[in-house]
């Protein structure tokens, strides 16, 4: 498994993007970025090491965490994931909840909502989801 961290947003948002290294398939989780400049530098790492986002996959809702998600999905069509407990953290709600907390920048509601114990997989690797509430009524690691 390729990790590669890039720290994004006002907040400082750690933004990882995993990969199987022999199918180059990846993961994009946490796309916090709030301006096109950000997300290209992700972007271009992806580019230049021939991955193949599969998904966005968010550890939890907060607009710090959530808010490159359309520019993602946009460029490279993936389906966005959340914890069924965070998804209305996304969307038209989250609209609302991202410009209020001073964020220009909101997500797409998700394509698929996860649960503890789901799987997620892409290449050759399978990451359980284990729901770990706190932060957030949603929030998994």
């Amino acid at each position: 498994m390729t990790i590669q961290m890039f720290t994004v947003g006002k907040l400082f948002t750690n933004c990882y993007i995993v990969a199987c290294p022999e199918t180059k398939e990846a993961i994009i989780i946490d796309p916090g970025f709030e301006s096109v400049s950000e997300a290209e530098k992700v972007f271009k790492f992806i580019e230049e090491k021939a991955l193949k986002p599969k998904f966005v996959v968010n550890t939890h809702g907060h607009p710090d965490h959530i808010c490159g998600n359309g520019l993602v999905k946009g460029k490279f069509q993936t389906p966005i994931l959340i914890h069924e407990k965070d998804a209305f953290m996304l969307g038209r709600l989250g609209r609302v909840i991202a410009k209020f907390a001073g964020f220009e920048n909101s997500s797409p509601s998700a394509d698929a909502l996860l649960k503890d114990g789901d799987i997620i997989s892409f290449g050759k690797i399978n990451l359980k989801v284990m729901h770990t509430p706190g932060h957030s009524p949603g929030s998994i690691s």
